[in-house]
Order: structure tokens, then sequence, then C-alpha cells
């Protein structure tokens, strides 16, 4: 005979897969990492900060390639949400 689980170790449980679910994100492809720089960032930082467990994934290789193939095109573009733009090629936050 099987024993009923409890509500709190099935609240528990529950609990677990939704915060393993919360911290994967939904696969997305170089020219989406190309047109979304927030989020591009966002992932080459969680990349660098845990290697050994998201540095094979899809999410990190597409948003790194997007990197990439944005500063090899020269182009220079500030994430969505900055309040300034950038600075003209050969000139430093100096002036």
């Amino acid at each position: 005979m099987t024993r009923p689980v409890s509500t709190p170790a099935l609240a528990a449980l529950l609990a677990l897969g939704l915060a393993l679910a919360a911290c994967e994100r939904e696969v997305q492809t170089v020219e989406w990492y190309k047109a979304h720089d927030v989020e591009r960032m966002e992932v080459i930082v969680e990349c660098k900060e845990n290697p050994d467990k998201l540095a094979r994934t899809e999410n990190c290789i597409n948003a790194k390639k997007a990197n990439r193939e944005i500063l090899n095109s020269g182009q220079r573009r500030a994430p969505a949400n900055a309040t300034t733009p950038p600075a003209p090629d050969g000139q430093g936050a100096g002036g």
C-alpha cells in the first residue's frame, strides 16, 4: 500500500519545480539577441558568472555570437533603455 504525500511535502515539491522553471530561459536565436540588447547582455553576464553550468547552453552561445557579430560589424548600439547615446567613434567618456 502506498502512503499519501503530505500537503507540506507536496507544496515544497511544487515550489521547487516552479523555482527551477523560472531559472530557465526560453532559447533565443542569434538574430533575436542582436535585436534585444538588454537581454543579450543579461545572458552574457549570467554565462560569465556561472560558466561551468551555462557556457555551453544555446542561449549563451547565441548571445555571445550575436555580440561578436555586432562588434565585428562596427555597429555601436546602446541598449534600448539607455538614456544617453553612445559616444562617437574615437571619443571616450571624458570628451
